[in-house]
This record gives structure tokens, sequence and C-alpha cells, in this order.
């Protein structure tokens, strides 16, 4: 949890990156914060992750001192503790000042030490990604997210994405194509011609891979390494070919097989590789054997922070929230319709890939007196998907009369919502007049089911003033109510 000086609660999103095994016994990892609301003044925290490593081997955790971008880095309470009879890895500070914004800030990197070989193990670190900083001191109002299964860092699992496609800026020769450094073979193979060749530097080659992707780490064979052929190059990523994130900038290429770069996971579809210059390269040719781009291909698609609803009369209205989106095609929701069985009854479409928050919404309308449940499925474009929690109500109180209601808000500009009761299932007008008994608008000339209703009345195009509107119920019910337009 997190205590700030604010005047309200604040979104936060905590992430865990770079990890990676040191040593056969070292596991390191980063901490990041960053608000995905306004800047807060952090002034405290403590924070405990869940973790899998059970070898029976004798554990540490601890804080690498230098590492926190913070004034109050992890400072007591570093190590591990046992609570609800699980292992934690825990942190905490002491009093300091600190503004959080929507750059990410490295609370610290963190060392987990086992006794026995880590090589292999995954320890598969948890974390509560996203809540709320709080001001009360005894935590009262944190909101804990309390399904962290779903949120799991599995650091060291990365895939080698298969490349769809590849584009240089020159081929000299056609037996030294750009897609020669995709076809599985090297230096090793006794092939000269199974690389990528273009003259002059600078000269770049671009990775298709096919959509976007997770991408954490590039693996580059470059030409002659065992010559002593050092090139300066740099690594970009793009969703369009047109915005260029740089991700290595200006490395030397290392003096074996593979020269290997990893940094924190970009969202991508295209990856590109510039030479800039070389030494020990008389002719300047840019030269590659073979490329491999790799990532955290199941790394969750969407950051969900929020998933709440609330029945509206014979209504079930479902809310959610996200922070972030990767690769996102959308939201199925489904209800239960019997035991553990679920149906799809709609569908929301997602935004793709994105880093703003996004609201969104489902009204499941006019539903009779009973329980209902319901959950969420994420669905990306590659066919992955992650289910919600899921959410109970139960729509009780029907009506039992017909029954018009007063408008609100009233007086309104220029929308208003009307409600009205339906003892049973009939045909019905609501209607708009003017002051002088004159039909503006109607709203509603059908037959609509028993039950509460609701619909939002919007005024655009009509002049201030008061207006009646009026229930009719198979000639028999008549109820009519003012309300007041300002403009």
């Amino acid at each position: 949890m997190f205590y700030v000086s604010s005047s309200a609660q604040t979104d936060y999103q905590m992430s865990l990156d770079n990890g990676e095994l040191i040593n056969s016994n070292t596991f390191e990892f980063n901490v990041y914060i960053k608000s995905v609301d306004s800047t807060f003044q952090l002034t405290s925290y403590q924070c405990s992750f869940s973790f899998d490593v059970n070898d029976g081997g004798s554990l540490s955790f601890s804080y690498i001192p230098g590492t926190s971008e913070l004034s109050n880095p992890p400072s007591i309470g570093v190590g591990l503790k046992t609570a609800d009879g699980t292992q934690k890895l825990t942190f905490a500070s002491m009093p300091g000042s600190d503004y959080v914004s929507s750059t990410p800030v490295r609370v610290g990197s963190f060392r987990l030490e086992d006794t026995n070989p880590l090589d292999g193990v995954n320890p598969n670190v948890r974390w509560n990604f996203e809540g709320k900083v709080t001001t009360i001191l005894t935590g009262s109002n944190f909101v804990n997210i309390t399904n962290p299964s779903n949120h799991i860092k599995n650091f060291g699992d990365l895939v080698n994405y298969q490349v769809a496609g590849v584009t240089a800026t020159g081929t000299t020769d056609p037996n030294t194509a750009p897609e020669k450094t995709i076809d599985g073979l090297g230096y090793y193979d006794s092939d000269p011609n199974s690389r990528w060749a273009a003259q002059s530097m600078p000269q770049h080659i671009i990775f298709d891979l096919g959509s976007e992707k997770s991408v954490s780490m590039t693996k580059f064979s470059f030409f002659n390494f065992q010559e002593g052929r050092v090139y300066q190059y740099t690594v970009s990523v793009s969703n369009d070919q047109v915005n260029w994130n740089e991700v290595v900038v200006n490395a030397s290429s290392a003096s074996e097989e593979w020269t290997v770069n990893q940094f924190t996971s970009q969202s991508a579809r295209y990856v590109r590789l510039q030479f800039l210059s070389s030494t020990n390269n008389p002719n300047n040719w840019a030269n590659l054997w073979e490329a491999q781009i790799l990532g955290d291909d199941e790394a969750l698609p969407v950051e969900l922070s929020s998933y709440t609803g609330s029945v509206d009369n014979n209504n079930i209205v479902l809310e959610w929230l996200t922070s972030s989106e990767l690769n996102n095609k959308g939201f199925e929701i489904e209800r239960e319709f019997d035991k553990g069985k679920f149906e799809v009854i709609g569908f929301i479409s997602g935004h793709g890939t994105t880093n703003e928050k996004n609201s969104y919404a489902f009204v499941d309308k006019e539903l009779l007196p009973g329980k209902y449940s319901y959950r969420l499925k994420q669905v990306d474009y590659s066919g992955k998907f992650e289910y919600s929690n899921i959410l109970d109500f139960e729509v009780t109180n029907l009506a039992d009369t017909y029954q018009l209601y007063q408008n609100y808000p009233n007086p309104f500009n220029p929308t208003t919502k009307i409600e009205f009761d339906m003892k049973e299932k009939a045909f019905i007008t609501l209607t708009i007049y003017n002051i002088v008994g004159e039909k503006v608008r109607e709203l509603v000339n059908d037959e609509l089911s028993k039950g509460k209703h609701a619909l939002d009345f919007d005024a655009v195009g009509l002049p201030s003033g008061v207006y009646v509107y009026s229930l009719n119920v198979k000639d028999e019910f008549f109820q009519t109510r003012k309300m007041t337009l300002i403009k």
C-alpha cells in the first residue's frame, strides 16, 4: 500500500520488469510505480509479493542499495515474511516526499537468492499491480487487488517470435536478401550467402512480426564477429513504421555469435536494426547473419483496473475500466444460465493497444426478478482470452402499478432522465408537449414489458421553457408531469 499527501484517492500502477538470473543462485528484478490518474506526493509505502520457489533451499530477499529513484528507498521490513501461511517478499520505506506522475519511477532493484541453484526455476513473481493510494495511515481505505493469480510475471519464459516479413534499405546482391536473416542458417552452416548485406552504411533492416507483440529482447548474429568486426547499431520498435521508439541506442556488437539486448517490454509489430558504423570493416558493409525477436507472449494484453455493476430498476449495469491495453480485440459479456455455465449476451470492442485509461459499460435490460451472475471474457487478436471475476446481482421489487416519475435533473440542459413503472406488459406512448399543448417529441410508441423503465430525453434543438411529458397506457392510464429546460 502507498500513503500520500493528497485530498483524494489516486490510482497508481505497479509493474515488475527486467527479471534475470544473475547466476545459478541469484534472481534479480526491478519494481516500478507510476500514476494512472493525477500526479501525487508519495510519502511512504509498504509492499509484499508472492512467488513460487519451493526447492527445499534457504532463501533470502534484499533490496540492492542505490537502485531506487525515490528519495525514500526501501529501508525497513525488507525480507521474507509469512502471512496466511504464504511466504511473501516484503519491503517498506521510512517517511519521505516524492512526486509520482505518469512516468514510471523505479522503486528499486531487488535480489532473491537461494542456497540451491535456481537454474530452470521460474519464480512467477505475483504482484497487486494496481490500486489506490490513501491518505489514511491505517490503510483502511486501501483498495487491494484480490486476484493476483491473474497477474503473474513469467520472467525468463520468452518466446522466439516467428517473423512474418523482412525489408531493408538496400541489397547489393539478391543472394544476400533480407529474408536470409530468418532462414535459420548462420556462419556455422558454411553458406556465405545465408545473410543480408548492403553497402554503404548507414543502412537498416526491419522485421515484421505480423501483429503487435510484447517485445523485450533482440538477438543478432553479426557477420565476421569472429574476426573482430564491431558494428555500432540502434534498435527501434514501432506499430506503424512511422513512430519509432529507440530501445537500444548506439550500442556495439559483441565478439561472439549472438549479440543480445534485453529491455523493458514494448508493444510493437516492427523491429528495426540500424547499422550506424563499424570497425575492421574496410568496405563499410552492413552485414547480418541471423536475427531473433523475443518477448513475453503470455503477458496479459489488458490491465483491468476495476469491474463493478449495479441494479437499475430491472436492468443490470456493468462497468469496467482499463489502465492500458495490448492487442485487445474486445470483451464478451457472459451471463450464467445454469450453475457454472455461461452464455455470451453481448460484445464490446476494445481499443487495440493503448496506454490510456478507457471505460466500458454494458446494460442487460428488462430482467425478470431473480439472481444473475456475470463475467467478462477479454479476447485479443491472436485468440488468447482471460476471464474476469464473477459479479452477482439480484433484481427485486418490480413495479406493481403504473407510475410516471418526476424527471431528473430538473431544470435541465440539454438532457434529463424520465422513469416510469409498468405493472404489466402493454402498449404505451410517452410524449413531450410544449406549454401550449403542441406535440414536440414522441419518445415511445411501442409495447413494453412489465417492470421499471428509464430513458434519456435530449432537448437539443428546442428552446428554453416549460414542457409537459405524458404517459398513456392502452388509453386506460394517463399521467403527466412538467419539466423545465434552461439553456
